[in-house]
């Protein structure tokens, strides 16, 4: 044996019994696509967590008139709507405008009237856009917990807070951010149709509802998706929405300016 092989033997850990090595605790199994291993938890308090939603939500809602270009028509719509009284057809400068469902007119036109003695109208409509991002906060956090676990509710939701442009288009009044909303009601629901098909049943309608009078067809062709796989698919719809061919999905499901 020459001196490099001594050194070998020195540094190397003695063996231990068959026995003892059986105890020795295996390797855990890596997940599909390293998501155990690299996933991104957070915890804290549920009311500093609320006050942070809030915080993201409310601050530029108030004191600035209509932006141009989303702002200016729907601002029109729920002066018109107020005037009139007439819930049924939207119109804008006394002509009918019937591009878009009314939820989010009907909701931004009632705030402008209970905050009337306080905020301008503009500011007091513009309130809706703050509901509709809580709304989808909320519903977020338990499409977190119930399709990947009850700790990744939050991680959910910051996730969505991290999107790039929401940040401008959550504080406009927008009818995206209804159909936001009511599309992540509807996924929300779906994780429990076998447990609970009552109420996951009442929660997706209240998703298809509120996706279909804020943008029309678009909220239920998204979730109707998860059917077009079959009932086994459920656990897998939300990797599916990851992949590259879902992007037209995820681009039309997200405000984008377009009123």
């Amino acid at each position: 044996m020459d001196y490099e092989s001594s050194l070998i033997e020195r540094e190397r850990p003695p063996v231990r019994g068959a026995a003892e090595a059986g105890r020795r605790p295996a390797d855990p199994a890596p997940s599909a696509g390293g998501f155990e291993r690299s996933r991104f938890v957070l915890a804290g308090s549920s009311r500093a967590f609320a006050c942070f939603i809030l915080l993201y939500a409310l601050p530029g809602l108030l004191g600035h008139e209509p932006w141009k270009q989303d702002e200016t028509y729907i601002a029109e719509i729920v002066r018109s709507m107020s005037a009139t009284g007439d819930l049924v057809v939207p119109t804008m400068a006394g002509e009918t405008f019937l591009e878009k469902p009314p939820l989010f007119y009907w909701l931004a036109a009632a705030l402008a009237r209970i905050f009337a003695g306080v905020l301008p109208m503009c500011d007091g409509a513009r309130l809706a856009a703050g509901v509709f991002v809580v709304l989808a906060c909320g519903a977020v956090a338990r499409c977190g917990r119930r399709w990947r676990g009850r700790e990744f509710g939050r991680t959910a939701v910051f996730v969505l807070l991290a999107c790039v442009g929401l940040e401008t288009y959550a504080h406009l009044m927008l009818t995206d951010l209804a159909l936001l909303a009511g599309v992540a009601v509807g996924l929300a629901g779906l994780p429990r149709w076998r447990q609970s098909p009552v109420a996951s049943g009442l929660e997706i309608g209240t998703g298809v509802g509120i996706g279909f009078l804020a943008k029309g067809l678009l909220a239920p062709a998204c979730l109707s998706a998860y059917r077009a796989g079959g009932p086994g698919r459920g656990a897998a719809l939300a990797p599916d929405l990851g992949r590259p061919s879902c992007m037209p999905v995820r681009q039309r499901c997200l405000p984008t300016g377009s009123g």
